[in-house]
């Protein structure tokens, strides 16, 4: 996974932005994380090496949207997602290298002088952690029905929930290993299901036997859980703890 996707997930699962993928459609999810990427590519990407300026790259990518937007249908499901994305993405990438004239050659040298898309990435990630954290200290976590582990720090709070049907949800960090804290919350949510994921594990009030976060997205907002990661590999994760804890509850 890239750096730019490694962040998009993280503000997509810490954000705002969770409510707009929970309420739009597969399709206009793709459109908005896509326009994010391309964001980045232009803060990231030495234009100057390339001889264009902002201004043209911005109007070569905005005359490339419209075409390439008509190759991905307008009723593509969630397995899908991945597969369009790459054909939106390519399309507009080979759109942009016709208009600007710009051999793979040349791509290539430049990108010997990009500017650190770490650094841009980081600072963007920093800015949103700061402001998730400022949210917090506006809500009460005594409503949240669930113990918060002793000695946590809130790191975001939404009390009112992310977006329509979206339950109020509240991110703890933890500086014990995700093991113990594991522990700790298995012994609260006996009846919940658990399942396995990348960095930890999710626990969810009611689940079929089988969870994938992207397909079963709209079911995660909605439905009570505890999702357990170990945040000490995550560049972009708040820097403070060993583990992150999600909890969404009813109040």
């Amino acid at each position: 996974m890239t750096s730019r996707t490694k962040l998009i997930t993280y503000v997509v699962g810490l954000t705002l932005s969770a409510s707009s993928l929970a309420l739009a459609s597969p399709r206009q999810s793709l459109m908005n994380m896509m326009d994010a990427n391309f964001v980045f590519l232009k803060q990231t990407t030495s234009l100057k090496c390339l001889g264009i300026t902002e201004g043209q790259f911005e109007q070569a990518l905005n005359a490339a949207k419209p075409a390439c937007q008509a190759k991905v249908p307008a009723d593509i499901s969630h397995d899908q997602f991945e597969e369009y994305a790459q054909i939106y993405g390519d399309c507009v990438m080979d759109a942009l290298k016709s208009e600007l004239n710009l051999s793979e050659n040349k791509i290539n040298q430049c990108e010997q002088e990009e500017p650190a898309a770490d650094d841009s990435l980081e600072y963007l990630a920093d800015t949103i952690n700061t402001a998730l954290k400022m949210h917090a200290e506006y809500a009460d976590p005594s409503e949240v029905p669930l113990p918060l582990y002793p000695g946590h720090k809130v790191i975001s709070h939404f009390p009112d929930g992310m977006g329509q049907d979206s339950l109020p949800v509240i991110v703890i960090a933890i500086d014990e290993p995700i093991d113990k804290v594991i522990d700790f919350y298995a012994s609260k949510v006996p009846n919940y299901k658990r399942f396995e994921m990348d960095d930890g594990i999710i626990y969810l009030e009611s689940a079929g036997d089988t969870f994938d976060f992207l397909k079963d997205f709209k079911h995660y907002t909605k439905t009570p859980h505890v999702m357990i990661e170990d945040i000490r590999g995550e560049k972009y994760a708040q820097k403070e703890g060993m583990t992150k804890v999600e909890i969404s509850y009813r109040k």
